[in-house]
């Protein structure tokens, strides 16, 4: 007559254990007792086992780490662990490495016998009814995809955060057009009186260079604000040839005008040809953010000369 089942005892309480396994083997299973853990765990691996009995009390091994080692092979088997009284953080710890039933002091045979029959139905009803399927993810592949779905969730936080701030900075936009209308409005008004002063005030008269510098500022504003509205309405600003030494030296009364008197403004143009492909605005900006960089830089110089110069590029290394 075959054992009802064959069970694995470890442990090296060998009185207690032998008591159970011959306990055991007179109610019909198939009984194994390795003395310490190490020899269970060969035994385990190399012969049939549909249960283990796990006795902590004294090893070689610590009581987790044979349970770990066993239910990282499989957690099919049944491990009923015999503990001395663990606090309730270690029990925790246990059940949730794979034991399956926990067993304290006193210990009676029948509480054993029930705890075995208990656990032997439960592994028969989950490999009745709970098989993976074959095409089914290992535990190894559901920690995979628990990781990529973790980094996909952060990815799509981040993009839903960079979504909300493009559309404050669109909003940003709609509004920054609207302000810039009524500035190109102020600026006209400003130009207009200039452009009548202008026709009113005699050539000697020593106001006219102001005059025409409030002028020049005031188209160079208007430009700026047509640059905002055709970027806020995400509307190409076509190219055109450009001389970049009349660019440069039409800006110059409005680079003297923001430039510290103590600075010193020189300009030479080497350049052959002056002639670029490019939009007036966007040049006049750089420019302008050049020249601010140049004042910054030399705040702390003694006699300091700013200097624009025009040359012409180095070929390109071959």
């Amino acid at each position: 007559m075959s054992p009802k089942a064959y069970i694995l005892i470890i442990g090296t309480a060998s009185k207690k254990c032998s008591r159970h396994a011959e306990f055991l083997r007179k109610q019909g299973y198939g009984v194994t007792y390795a003395p310490d853990n190490t020899q269970g765990f060969e035994i385990f691996q190399t012969t049939l086992t549909n249960l283990i009995i796990l006795d902590q009390r004294r090893s070689t091994m610590t009581g987790t780490d044979i349970l770990e080692r066993i239910t990282r092979k499989t957690r099919n088997i049944p491990v009923i662990l015999l503990c001395n009284n663990p606090g309730f953080q270690e029990l925790i710890k246990k059940m949730r490495l794979g034991a399956w039933d926990v067993l304290l002091p006193p210990l009676k045979e029948e509480t054993l016998l029930m705890a075995i029959e208990s656990a032997l139905n439960r592994a028969v009803f989950i490999s009745t009814h709970c098989q993976r399927p074959p095409n089914a993810p290992s535990p190894d592949q559901l920690q995979d995809l628990l990781k990529k779905n973790r980094k996909l969730i952060h990815a799509k936080k981040q993009l839903q955060t960079q979504l909300i701030r493009a559309q404050k900075m669109e909003s940003m936009g709609i509004l920054a057009s609207g302000i810039a209308h009524d500035v190109n409005n102020i600026f006209g008004t400003i130009m207009c009186s200039s452009e009548l002063l202008l026709d009113i005030c005699p050539e000697e008269s020593p106001y006219k260079t102001d005059i025409q510098r409030i002028l020049k500022a005031c188209i160079h504003g208007k430009n700026l604000v047509k640059q905002m509205l055709h970027h806020a309405r995400r509307h190409p600003a076509q190219k055109i040839p450009l001389h970049l030494g009349e660019v440069i030296t039409d800006m110059l009364p409005l680079i003297q005008a923001n430039m510290p008197s103590q600075i010193t403004l020189k300009t030479r143009f080497e350049a052959d040809e002056y002639m670029i492909n490019g939009i007036r605005d966007q040049i006049e900006q750089i420019v302008f953010n050049l020249v601010t960089n140049a004042i910054y830089a030399l705040r702390s110089t003694l006699r300091p000369i700013l200097e624009i110069r025009i040359t012409n590029a180095p070929p390109p290394c071959s």
